[in-house]
């Protein structure tokens, strides 16, 4: 599904970086591809497929309403961005540092999002179906609104989180710290919730 051609430089054998040809640390100018690949996105409308922006900085940027494909974001730096009704199909969003990030009427669907840190994010009114929440740190981030249809929270940070009027079947919370979590009007007798995690 991904980019697998190697760092052109004989003797690393890692993957390239932002379909440049070279590793990340091989690269002979990191800042500058990362600008000029930047910029392409934000003159690109509409569909983005098959894009490797690991360890981009899109920190205050804009970027609601795109429409993302089999993209890469790992370790990219989303902080106070704006992604609101930007659209996610099978992407990898993995350690991704989105603090204050809004992502309102957002759409995500098999996603990798597992140690994201979403701290005071705000997901709000979001279809975000089969994604892997795993171990994120999302004190209080906020959900409300959202479907939650067969996502994962194993181990996540919830703590003082609003899950408020969202679709919670089959959502896994397995050991989630979840201390202050308000799940009003929602349905968590259908989620996994193991006992005392919200003690």
């Amino acid at each position: 599904m991904f980019d697998s051609a190697r760092c052109t430089i004989e003797s690393c054998s890692s993957s390239s970086w932002a379909s440049s040809g070279y590793c990340r640390v091989h690269h002979p100018d990191v800042a500058g591809h990362e600008k000029a690949k930047i910029e392409e996105l934000l003159h690109q409308p509409g569909l983005i497929e098959y894009q490797d922006y690991s360890g981009f900085d899109f920190q205050n940027l804009d970027l609601s309403n795109r429409e993302f494909r089999y993209c890469r974001f790992s370790k990219a730096n989303f902080t106070d961005a704006v992604l609101d009704g930007t659209h996610f199909l099978l992407c990898i969003l993995d350690d991704i540092e989105a603090r204050n990030c809004s992502l309102k009427g957002s759409r995500m669907m098999s996603v990798m999002a597992a140690g994201a840190v979403l701290t005071g994010a705000d997901l709000s009114g979001s279809d975000l179906i089969n994604i892997n929440f795993n171990g994120i740190g999302g004190r209080s981030t906020v959900f409300d609104g959202s479907d939650l249809f067969y996502s994962r929270f194993i181990g996540a940070g919830l703590a003082d989180s609003s899950f408020q009027d969202c679709n919670l079947k089959r959502v896994d919370f397995s050991s989630a710290y979840m201390q202050g979590v308000d799940f009003t009007d929602s349905n968590p007798e259908e989620a996994y919730l193991m006992e005392g995690e919200t003690e």
